[in-house]
Order: structure tokens, then sequence, then C-alpha cells
């Protein structure tokens, strides 16, 4: 029983890790996608969902893999405008979440 807590404990700080990690990058991803969109002159629905599509699942993948060394290290960091931040990640994975 009590490594099943140890596990659950572990998996919930990955979690909160990933979510942080995730808040502080997901504006600037979403920043550096319409920015790239706005210089091609691009910015139709299908390529905006194309390149969040293909970048939030990377952006998803390198949070939950960079988070692992930080939760082991017992680093702190929160993002520096959080409400924005937050707000940047909700709407990343609320899309992703939306189309998958």
């Amino acid at each position: 029983m009590a490594a099943i807590n140890t596990f659950v404990g572990l998996g919930y700080e990955v979690v909160k890790s990933t979510w942080l990690v995730l808040s502080i990058a997901a504006k600037y991803i979403l920043l550096l996608i319409f920015g790239e969109l706005i210089y091609r002159r691009d910015i139709t629905v299908k390529s905006v969902d194309n390149r969040v599509r293909s970048y939030g699942k990377l952006s998803v993948l390198g949070s939950g893999i960079a988070s692992i060394p930080l939760v082991f290290s017992s680093f702190s960091y929160t993002p520096l405008l959080e409400l924005p931040s937050q707000v940047a990640a909700t709407a990343l994975l609320g899309y992703l979440f939306w189309v998958y």
C-alpha cells in the first residue's frame, strides 16, 4: 500500500510540474506559431489548426519530459505573468483536447 501512495504522489508531482512548465512555455509557443503564420502571410483556419496540432503535441511531450528532472531536483519555479500564462496553457490544452 505504501508503494501505491508513493507512485500516486510522484505522478501528482509530475503532472503538477508538467502544468507549470507548459504554462511557462505555452504563451511563447502560441506567439511563435502566430508570428510565423503572420510572417508567411498564411493565416487561415487550416494553417492555424495544422501548426497548433503539430507544435502542441511536441510542447506537451516536451514539457512532460522536462518536468521529470525538475520534480527530482525540487527546483521551485513559477511563470512570470501567472494569469496570462495559465490562460495560454489552458487554451492550448483545451484546443488539443477538443481536436483529439
